[in-house]
């Protein structure tokens, strides 16, 4: 095991591009340690370099994969700070498609990338910043606009994401007790390789037929990430981000004071 660093470290999956990237780029350049996991082995590798950060080739669906990334960057620098659950896909088939009867089984890569692996991550997070020289951390799960509005066109990728929240909303009020806080950020589309390589066939005329002003910047990401790190009562909050505008998301108002008290009272 290495020396502990002065530094702070952070953990970002689908950290070779898009959103990720530049929340590494950015990290490192305010000197933090930055781990890598994204399953593309050149493009991970290529970042982790020019940042002088540590790569892990990871499929997040894979709990194992998870696992060595996690422990890798412990053993690394002995502590974990920021864990940005970063890596998605958006549904790579199209749900509606005619099919001669009996229908094949439906794609299920959407919920094992964008669900499971978020709950990996936070699972695994839970249990490594335990372990920091001051127990506690920052977890932060990349949702969608879609995890709380309907989305017609990719109907597994949306209920993938409204899991996001749920996982966030729950896990994020029985950690936030453990100085662990866990977040989720709700992007409208942000320009990136996710976007441009599975949807045209899903959406008729790709993914963004409204024009371009409707993208959410990696910038955009940035700034709303760094306001929930810094934010002390961020556990269990969500955050819409459409471009630069941000709004925090509350549960729905509780139908009557029975439920409320089954659902506040299943605490550990």
């Amino acid at each position: 095991m290495s020396s502990p660093t002065d530094a702070k470290v952070a953990l970002v999956t689908g950290g070779g591009s898009g959103m990720g990237k530049a929340v590494v780029e950015y990290l490192a350049s305010e000197g933090w340690k930055v781990s890598i996991a994204d399953i593309n082995e050149k493009s991970g590798a290529a970042v982790a370099k020019a940042t002088s950060g540590i790569f892990n080739k990871t499929d997040v669906s894979n709990y194992d994969g998870m696992l060595k990334a996690f422990s890798s960057t412990f053993e690394k620098w002995n502590r974990l700070d920021f864990v940005f659950a970063n890596a998605g896909i958006l549904d790579p088939t199209n749900f509606y498609a005619e099919s001669t009867l009996p229908p094949p089984k439906p794609s299920y890569k959407a919920t094992e990338v964008n669900l499971n692996g978020a709950i990996y991550s936070v699972y695994l997070s839970m249990h490594y910043t335990r372990k920091n020289p001051v127990p506690g951390g920052f977890v932060l799960v990349t949702g969608s606009a879609a995890g709380i509005y309907a989305n017609a066109a990719m109907p597994t990728y949306g209920a993938a994401k409204h899991g996001v929240v749920g996982l966030v909303r729950g896990a994020g009020r029985r950690l936030a007790r453990e100085n662990i806080r866990v977040s989720t950020i709700l992007p409208g589309p942000v320009n990136t390789n996710i976007t441009e390589s599975t949807a045209v066939e899903i959406v008729p005329g790709g993914v963004n037929p409204f024009g371009d002003d409707v993208w959410t910047t990696t910038r955009n990401i940035i700034d709303a990430a760094m306001q929930l790190y810094n934010d002390p009562e961020a556990g269990g909050k969500v955050l819409e981000v459409s471009k630069g505008n941000f709004y925090e998301r509350e549960q729905p108002d509780w139908g009557d004071e029975l439920m409320k008290k089954v659902l506040m009272g299943t605490v550990y």
